[in-house]
């Protein structure tokens, strides 16, 4: 406990060290442009008519106190021009520059907004196309550009991913290519493998099966279920659970509701533990059991649904079901131990499923 505790305040003080710094640099990089900046209230690079363009901008951002404006045009013909105007720091007498870098936010959603819709009104775009007309991802031919514009698509947004705000967000000179953003913060290569188990046996076949999907080139992250917080960052999902006298595992019943929307999105593959004996009408009873817990859950459309044998092992048996076996109507009782899990029909199913994602 004393160990976990100095452990936390040490991450705790290392965090508070690294975000000083961090502000640090940010507040140094903009003096340093302040003072590269500092003997011109307004500049311009590029074609066209530059002198133009550059008292447009002096002008509007005189009339609203000297705010710092930074503007870019770009002609038909391709050629650009980029100008700057007002105050980085009015308490400083700083003059905005075009080496600093602004934070432009959700703005940049107008402007996108106001071009589709100039393609839509040309009929170069429709409301209702598909983004897999453009773009590669898991569930792109049910997300419209419709739902991208009033934000209903369920798409992840990059500015709820901590570890991407982490890694990225002090980098404002970063200049993102179209595809690598999608990439980096939509479109992960990971495949989750969830698992719930009471003993252990069902953690040791989604291990196996992690294990076999990792040997094809896949990205996998094995979790518990009751571990999961999110699923994004994660472009499907394989969920593992064993059958206890006819119901799933309670984390994976607390699972599936709990992630139920994110689920919708993305593959979704099941693997179930149930049968503990090599016995045919036993099979086809679990098989009846796991299609009626499949049946309450109508909007989970998995593209794999696979049924392994499980494993019985009275000594790991919690008190109660120890006290449970020990009744003559109880379905554990005088059972012996017994392991029916085909280790080669599981990697196999696993083998199929990694050529399916």
């Amino acid at each position: 406990m004393i160990r976990a505790v100095l452990v936390l305040l040490v991450l705790l003080v290392l965090f508070i060290i690294g975000w000083i710094s961090y502000v640090s640099h940010l507040t140094a990089r903009e003096d340093r442009a302040c003072r590269m900046g500092i003997s011109a209230i307004n500049e311009s690079i590029g074609a066209g008519d530059d002198g133009e363009l550059q008292r447009v901008l002096d002008s509007y951002s005189a009339r609203n106190g000297g705010v710092g404006l930074q503007a870019t045009v770009i002609f038909s013909d391709g050629a650009t021009w980029s100008g700057a105007s007002g105050y980085a720091s009015r308490e400083k007498r700083c003059p905005l520059t075009l080496d600093h870098y602004l934070y432009i936010g959700s703005i940049t959603k107008l402007y996108t907004a106001m071009l589709v819709m100039d393609e839509v009104e040309e009929g170069a775009i429709s409301l209702d196309d598909a983004l897999d007309k453009w773009i590669d991802l898991p569930y792109a031919d049910t997300v419209t550009v419709k739902m991208l514009l009033n934000h209903t698509s369920g798409i992840p947004s990059y500015t709820e991913d901590i570890w991407f705000l982490v890694r990225y967000f002090g980098l404002a000179e970063k200049r993102w290519e179209a595809d690598k953003l999608v990439k980096e913060t939509i479109m992960s290569d990971s495949i989750l493998v969830a698992y719930a188990t009471r003993y252990g046996s069902t953690q040791e076949v989604a291990e196996a099966v992690a294990a076999t999907m990792r040997d094809s080139g896949l990205e996998v992250d094995l979790q518990p279920m009751r571990q999961v917080r999110t699923l994004e960052g994660y472009r499907a999902v394989v969920l593992g659970a064993p059958l206890y006298i006819g119901r799933w595992h309670k984390d994976a019943q607390r699972f599936l509701s709990l992630h139920q929307e994110n689920l919708t999105q993305r593959p979704v593959a099941i693997f179930t533990l149930g049968p503990t004996r090599p016995d045919e009408k036993e099979w086809e009873g679990v098989h009846a059991q796991l299609d009626q817990e499949l049946a309450k859950v109508p909007w989970l459309t998995p593209i794999a649904v696979e049924l392994f044998g499980g494993k019985y092992d009275p000594a790991k048996l919690s008190f109660f079901h120890k006290l449970l076996a020990t009744l003559p109507a109880s379905p554990l009782h005088q059972m012996p131990a017994s392991d029916v899990r085909d280790w080669t029909a599981i990697r196999a199913w696993a083998s199929d499923l990694a050529a399916k994602l």
